[in-house]
């Protein structure tokens, strides 16, 4: 069955275009995951400085929507929260996987 020709039938045609745009969405999904994975190999091998990285900017996306729609505070003020606390734990958390690293894994 050729996508570009228009059936006759409405619930033939639906079914055309929906597969076409169901392989588009697949295509779409299969090149973001590999531009993740790219993304994520080169991160990985700044060790525990990208490891912390990708937590802290996680963690203030996380923390931003949250304030938000917890508190209901302004977009500004939950920002500035988000960005405040998860800095200062992304520097307690490289702190604690040094630590880890070097006193608890090794005895």
């Amino acid at each position: 069955m050729n996508p570009f020709i228009l059936q006759e039938n409405k619930e033939q045609f639906w079914l055309v275009g929906s597969k076409n745009i169901g392989n588009l969405k697949n295509r779409i999904e299969l090149k973001l995951k590999e531009n993740l994975m790219v993304i994520l190999k080169r991160l990985s091998k700044f060790g525990t400085l990208g490891l912390t990285t990708v937590y802290t900017v996680g963690h203030i996306f996380i923390a931003m929507a949250c304030t938000f729609v917890i508190t209901g505070a302004p977009l500004n003020l939950a920002a500035a929260d988000a960005i405040i606390e998860p800095v200062i734990n992304g520097f307690w958390f490289a702190f604690l996987h040094k630590a880890w690293g070097k006193y608890i894994l090794v005895s």
